[in-house]
């Protein structure tokens, strides 16, 4: 999705450099550093940041809501925020 937000809210320039440099083994730090730049520049990645969390939102109203018991809600909601918490 950060690639394909980039590249939808990019603009031509944007998208003409993610293009030709995706999938380059010879990107350098250099490169990955003007993508980086292109992609946080364009709104792709807080685009993506909201999507994330609106979809991480609706998992956990839905733990809320499942019929289960405090131990297998506990350990569920557990298993959820394994899965989506990240350190970068």
């Amino acid at each position: 999705m950060l690639i394909a937000y980039a590249l939808s809210l990019g603009g031509p320039s944007a998208r003409e450099v993610i293009g030709s440099a995706l999938g380059r083994a010879d990107l350098n730090d250099d490169g990955v550093t003007r993508l980086r730049g292109i992609i946080e520049e364009s709104g792709a990645l807080a685009a993506t940041e909201a999507l994330i969390d609106g979809h991480t939102r609706a998992a956990f109203d839905a733990l809320q809501q499942m019929p289960v018991d405090d131990v297998a809600r506990a350990a569920l909601t557990a298993l959820a925020h394994a899965a989506v918490t990240r350190s970068a």
